[in-house]
């Protein structure tokens, strides 16, 4: 009985061994792979679209409206502020629509007060159904600003880019994306961005990486074979009446953002008709980020389980052709590497003193073979680094560049640990039904 114990553990110890080393190549190939066609995009398509072309867009008056809508919730001490931002955006017709989503704070108060809110009898043809609307208010100061506040039901300037693939394919676009950045360090004045610094607390720095490669080349990557799963919530632009076709967002997932797009995905494929849901790596959109690492362990336990959510929803596009490059390329990185990836990852980190004790690889091999993985994982970070700074450089000073590789070095060899520890708990949690609250 004890051999035959001995034996299995020694034989699953090697396979779990052997299946860690080749996951992490072929997740770090992978990586490799898509960087090279951001870089290659960005190089041959985005760049080419120079600043007078943007200059002469702005001046067109066939510019079709937009509508930018911010939720708040309990969001007194930034409300105002983000506000003010989407105010002075660069396009020459739009609306801010500001949604007070059932804010027990002072949220409704201060932005009253920072905008002369006053309420208005207003008609509105309310196409998709949420909880009741207690009152629509129109600004004094500001003729295009609409603040709506309702009962809790759930969910700058780059905006005349973002619109471009819009611009250049009207009847195929029906949504399109940008970058989203954290905005520790930036220095802004009178709704403007003036400058850009790296944030000095580690936690933002890392994330300031980790957001960088996430929307560089990941997104451009998928974007360019139009299989595109997420657009985020805090900077998407959208075609309404596609939207409106398909019901809006959601209320019952947490990933809302990323199951909008899947069910535009579906709707189109089903019903066959051409589209594009695009990705533009210059447009940016800054958010606050966690600044506790137990605010960043609920926030990413949350993302977590909201992409299980989301992929066992949508689980019919997995590697199904009708849904092309969606259900053989996006949809299986999503479930293999993004969800499922961290809980292999922590059972590898958990066989290797396992592996040590049976005598089945040296320490001194485990630290070459892991070095070798980490060393590979923090060379695509940095080359996504470089990327940035040559196609969009936001940082100028050398000591921020300097900041932002040693951030890259920490968050590959430390935070990332944490991370797939937290995000193998939240796929247990889903695994188990444990209930956690959102």
């Amino acid at each position: 009985m004890a051999a035959a114990l001995t034996e299995f553990l020694y034989g699953t110890t090697v396979l779990i061994i052997y299946l860690g080393v080749y996951y992490f190549l072929i997740y770090n190939l992978l990586n490799t792979f898509i960087l090279i066609m951001a870089a290659r995009w960005i190089f041959r398509q985005h760049l080419g679209l120079s600043k007078y072309i943007f200059s002469r867009l702005k001046q067109s008056r066939f510019l079709p409206g937009v509508s930018m809508i911010m939720p708040a919730h309990n969001e007194e001490e930034t409300a105002v502020k983000s506000a003010r931002f989407m105010l002075f955006v660069d396009y020459p017709l739009f609306e801010v629509i500001i949604v007070n989503d059932g804010s027990t704070d002072g949220t409704m108060q201060y932005l009253i007060e920072a905008y002369q809110l006053e309420s208005v009898p207003v008609d509105y043809n309310q196409a998709i159904s949420s909880k009741p609307i207690k009152a629509i208010y129109r600004s004094r100061v500001f003729p295009n600003l609409t603040v709506i506040d309702k009962e809790q039901g759930g969910k700058s300037d780059a905006l005349l880019k973002i619109m471009q693939p819009v611009i250049n394919k009207p009847a195929e676009v029906i949504a399109s994306g940008g970058v989203v950045r954290i905005a520790e360090g930036i220095e802004e004045r009178g709704g403007r961005i003036i400058g850009v610094k790296t944030p000095n607390r580690i936690i933002s720095l890392t994330q300031v990486v980790e957001y960088l490669r996430a929307f560089l080349w990941g997104r451009i990557g998928f974007s360019a074979i139009n299989s595109l799963l997420i657009i985020s919530g805090a900077f998407g632009l959208f075609r309404r009446d596609a939207v409106v076709e398909v019901g809006g967002y959601s209320t019952k997932h947490i990933g809302e953002d990323m199951e909008l797009i899947a069910r535009l995905h579906k709707l189109f494929c089903d019903k066959k008709r051409k589209y594009q849901i695009a990705f533009l790596p210059d447009p940016v959109c800054w958010t606050h980020g966690p600044t506790d690492y137990k605010t960043l362990y609920k926030q990413r336990t949350r993302w977590q389980r909201g992409l299980g959510q989301v992929l066992f929803t949508h689980r019919g596009l997995l590697f199904n052709p009708h849904y092309k490059t969606v259900g053989w390329c996006s949809f299986p990185h999503f479930v293999f590497f993004e969800f499922l990836g961290p809980l292999f990852e922590l059972l590898v980190y958990l066989t290797i003193p396992l592996a040590i004790f049976l005598k089945l690889i040296s320490p001194q091999m485990i630290v070459i073979l892991f070095l070798s993985i980490f060393v590979f994982t923090l060379s695509v970070t940095l080359a996504t680094v470089v990327l940035d700074q040559l196609a969009f450089p936001h940082f100028t000073r050398v000591r921020d560049i300097v900041k932002i590789m040693a951030g890259a070095v920490i968050e590959t060899f430390v935070i990332r640990f944490f991370q797939t520890c937290w995000k193998a708990y939240a796929v247990l949690t889903l695994f188990f039904r444990w209930k956690r609250k959102w």
